[in-house]
């Protein structure tokens, strides 16, 4: 048992972003149900109903941070499996087209906008319901991913290689038919368009202004590189080589929108794979 959780730590702490991520979701999941047996067994309060996010504004304002936390809970089984495999599948993807500094900012920012999307709709059509789950924060990362990459192919089951921005307008369909229908989860899936539609201005902003760097510094950057016979290189060397490598993530990443994932080389995936480690 001390041999898993030493595991279970080691994992956890050289894990990637969307791997943190997916431990904080489970470690929540399970918090939720053992409180559900507590609260059963001693008559307590059940601790779900304050992590869930009241979808009403004059109900929201006595748990204000349900805003964050809602995006962590979910409430059965089914609901946690289904998100954390697309969390997986979007947050890698982030991670390796963008950087994995990026995936929580988008995670929170996806989170958060689904939430006030929903308190917005509620002032105008009041929902009188509640919001858990981290969907809108996933579909975030989706649609960012969609927007940057939208020729970028991936397969769906039973329909097969579907351009990654077709995907991402299907499920955007779905939701604004499932909330015309208005009988079904309705403040879910306003949350899950206004996690869309940060994904995509995110994605629309970086295109312009470029995607945020991450905080290594610059001389822990500039330290690691040096020539061959160990002198370290002067500032133009260093420029040289840090504008060679730069031109050739940005040549990479351009052959992905154009021809797909799939037809990079081992050396060329290897590359992009150093780069989001970054």
């Amino acid at each position: 048992m001390t041999n898993i959780w030493d595991e279970i730590k080691q994992s956890f702490s050289e894990g990637t972003i969307t791997i943190k991520l997916i431990y904080v979701n489970i470690a929540v999941f399970v918090f939720v149900l053992l409180s559900e047996v507590v609260s059963r067994v001693c008559g307590l309060p059940f601790v779900l109903n304050e992590l869930m996010m009241p979808t009403s504004i004059h109900q929201f304002l006595f748990k204000p941070w349900t805003a964050l936390t809602y995006m962590f809970v979910h409430h059965s089984f089914i609901h946690i499996f289904f998100n954390l495999m697309c969390l997986y599948w979007f947050g890698r993807m982030a991670e390796q087209f963008l950087g994995e500094h990026i995936v929580l900012r988008v995670y929170l920012i996806g989170g958060l906008v689904g939430a006030a999307t929903c308190l917005l709709w509620d002032a105008i059509w009041p929902m009188y319901s509640v919001m858990l789950g981290a969907s809108a924060a996933i579909l975030a990362l989706m649609t960012l991913v969609a927007t940057s990459y939208p020729n970028y192919m991936v397969s769906v089951v039973f329909v097969g290689q579907v351009k990654l921005k077709y995907y991402a307008l299907f499920f955007a369909i779905i939701y604004m038919l499932l909330i015309l229908d208005g009988t079904n989860n309705l403040g879910g899936n306003v949350a899950h368009l206004g996690g869309m539609a940060a994904g995509y201005f995110l994605a629309k902003r970086w295109q312009k202004n470029g995607v945020p760097t991450a905080t290594t510094k610059h001389k822990d950057y500039k330290a690691k590189m040096t020539v061959s016979y160990g002198r370290p290189l002067s500032d133009m060397e260093y420029n040289q080589k840090r504008t060679e490598h730069t031109r050739e993530v940005d040549r990479i990443l351009e052959k992905i929108k154009q021809t797909g994932y799939d037809s990079l080389t081992s050396q060329e995936k290897q590359t992009l794979f150093t780069e989001s480690k970054k």
